[in-house]
Order: C-alpha cells, then structure tokens, then sequence
C-alpha cells in the first residue's frame, strides 16, 4: 500500500475502508513497540515499510522501555524516600511512572509479569513493601 501512495503511511480518517484499516494496524503496531511488546523481527520488518521507521523512532523519545520505566522507578522511590508515584501529579514523569507502575501491578495480578521483572520490581528498597500491602506476589514462589 505504501509503496503504491508514494511512500505515505494509511490515515485513519481516510475515505477508503482499506487504508483505515492498514492505518488502524499501523497504530496497533506502534502501541505495541512503545510499550516494548515488539520482538526484533517483527521490528526488522516493520521499518521496512516507508515512513515506519520515523514514526517509530519519534515515539521512541516519549515512550521507554522496560528496564529504563524501572530504573527511572527506583531513582524516584530512592528521591522519595519509598514513596509511590502519584497517578495525578502535575509533574509529568511521576504520573507517567505512576501509569506505568499500575500497568505493571495489573500484569503481574494477572500473572502476566515475567518471575525477573517481579524480582527487579521488588528489588527497589520500599517497593516489595508496597507490594505485599497490595497483596501483590513479589516473588515466582508467592504467584503458585
């Protein structure tokens, strides 16, 4: 599709059934890599369609990845003395961590976490505390 539109990318408010559903697809992909859900293959092939690749390196910047989202976690519980972020802070990356750490408690009620990324999570001085308050597993042992 893109090759034959002059290498655009589909628009969702586009006339053509078609080319909403490609430009839906296309939204879906990009959500998936902000949030780290690509592997390198299906990254590999999606920087193959023209203009993917600078749609997806300028989310980059606004969106982190796993461990980054925990490192910027553990130097916030550290700075606040082991306070959570707040959800509705006026400071933009202590809500954006607070999101982030709600998706992480839902994942890992859903026993969707990785045992590493509950380790990492409970491995932050203050935070394995928190999560036993929320009757949340820390550990693979406390999910069987």
């Amino acid at each position: 599709w893109s090759q034959d539109h002059d290498g655009t990318l589909p628009q969702q408010n586009a006339q053509a059934q078609l080319e909403r559903q490609l430009a839906g697809w296309i939204k879906s992909q990009a959500r998936a890599f902000r949030k780290g859900n690509l592997d390198s293959a299906q990254h590999a092939q999606l920087v193959t369609i023209p203009g993917m690749a600078d749609r997806l390196e300028g989310q980059r910047g606004s969106y982190d990845s796993w461990p980054s989202r925990l490192q910027q976690l553990r130097e916030w519980m550290t700075a606040s003395q082991g306070s959570l972020p707040r959800w509705e802070s006026e400071d933009k990356v202590e809500s954006q961590l607070a999101h982030w750490l709600w998706r992480q408690r839902r994942a890992l009620k859903k026993g969707k976490l990785e045992a590493v990324q509950r380790k990492q999570l409970a491995s932050i001085p203050g935070m394995a505390k928190h999560m036993q308050r929320l009757d949340l597993p820390s550990s693979a042992s406390d999910v069987e």
